[in-house]
């Protein structure tokens, strides 16, 4: 990690690189990432909305918040999976960190995250009356999403590295978290084990909370103020836990 100010430039290309072969070129550009989670939403709220609308305050931007998080968390896991697959080349035949191309990656699903949360809080305040959310907490608890992220990107790329039945297996998994994540049902609607289940082993829980209390203005079920050091405690173990693996691996990855 002390390599990366010396390849700064170098990161800033592999950066625009990133953002230039992504659907940012196209005419409507950065707008196109809203499309994905606002067409999942439309699905999910219809569905829901009579079900659990009801009884979930401000339903519908409790709902939206969710699925951008899982939409980030997506990309993040799918752009490590990618570096760690495309970048043998680029390691072997230069100097370049494995490091920088790492965090060069990030730069896109970084982007449209900040578009599509920065659309939201805008609609929200201006249909809703909303007031504006405490942004610096929402950057804080965005950043440590962001490691925990990468660091299950990290750990699950590197595995595929070595077996492919990784990719196979996450593939199948990926879209459950849509059901065991509490975005369109709150915490106190599940059962004890189901309740704990979500909770505790679900890593993107406590960001979700966060986001919802912080947007809402209120604290969701379940909500206190512990969740903020556990989403700080899951960011530290997932980050660490996938750097070391790849560390541990990258010989082997890179012969591979």
């Amino acid at each position: 990690m002390k390599k990366i100010p010396k390849y700064f430039n170098l990161l800033l290309v592999l950066c625009k690189t990133h953002i230039r072969s992504s659907d940012y070129r196209s005419v409507l550009g950065a707008l196109w990432s809203f499309v994905g989670p606002l067409l999942t939403f439309t699905v999910l709220y219809f569905i829901f909305v009579e079900r659990f609308g009801p009884h979930i305050p401000q339903f519908p931007s409790k709902l939206l918040v969710g699925i951008i998080l899982l939409t980030f968390f997506n990309r993040i896991v799918h752009a490590m999976f990618q570096a760690i697959s495309y970048s043998q080349g680029i390691v072997i035949h230069s100097l370049t960190p494995s490091e920088i191309i790492f965090i060069s990656a990030l730069s896109v699903p970084i982007i449209k995250f900040a578009v599509e949360i920065t659309l939201f809080i805008t609609v929200t305040v201006l249909l809703a009356s909303h007031q504006i959310p405490n942004i610096p907490l929402l950057l804080a608890i965005a950043f440590l999403f962001l490691l925990m992220s990468t660091g299950i990107g990290l750990l699950l790329g590197s595995l595929n590295s070595i077996a492919s039945d990784i990719n196979e297996i996450w593939t199948a998994l990926a879209p459950l978290l849509m059901f065991t994540s509490p975005i369109f049902y709150s915490l106190d609607m599940l059962s004890p084990w189901g309740r704990a289940f979500v909770f505790w082993s679900n890593p993107l829980t406590p960001y979700i909370l966060c986001y919802q209390t912080i947007i809402a203005k209120e604290a969701v079920p379940y909500f206190s103020h512990l969740v903020y050091l556990q989403a700080l405690v899951y960011a530290l173990i997932m980050l660490g836990i996938g750097f070391l693996c790849f560390k541990k691996l990258e010989k082997q990855i890179i012969e591979t």
